[in-house]
């Protein structure tokens, strides 16, 4: 009959760390520069954002000032800006606090525990703003209307 191997034994709660401790390790956290590419606010043309980011650059700050741009009338939690710009809650509210100092922004009203905050329409800059943003929604306007008059023409 063959020798059995000795094992050691070991304690419950000892096991359950080291079972906790593997699992840590090969959890793997993307690091800040990693983003699915679902995860990205995409047209599908390299352009990430609207047509305003698509004529004024991809930017953060941007893309914040286009769901701005979107919503002036009704105002934008940072939670909804979080959701369609795809940035972290701590990036948004980094942008918008700037926006706020600036005076570009200002608190709107709060519904529950969410603050809604809107564009500034008084400050010269953000009337620069709207006044551009209307320009690209009319050349986006244009230019579908053009396709949509060229797929007609073959």
């Amino acid at each position: 009959m063959p020798k059995q191997k000795r094992t050691k034994r070991i304690s419950k709660t000892a096991k359950r760390r080291v079972i906790d401790k593997t699992q840590k390790i090969n959890r793997k956290r993307p690091g800040p520069a990693y983003k699915p590419e679902s995860a990205q606010h995409s047209r599908g043309d390299g352009i990430v954002g609207g047509i305003f980011c698509e004529v004024y650059g991809d930017s953060i700050e941007n893309r914040v000032k286009e769901e701005f741009l979107t919503f002036r009338n009704t105002g934008a939690a940072v939670s909804d800006i979080v959701e369609e710009v795809k940035i972290s809650k701590p990036k948004a509210y980094q942008v918008v606090y700037k926006f706020l100092e600036k005076g570009y922004v200002k608190k709107f009203r709060k519904i529950g525990g969410t603050q809604l905050y809107i564009l500034n329409s008084d400050h010269p800059i953000v009337k620069l703003w709207i006044a551009s943003f209307s320009i690209c929604m009319k050349m986006a306007g244009e230019e579908s209307y053009l396709k949509e008059k060229a797929k007609m023409a073959c």
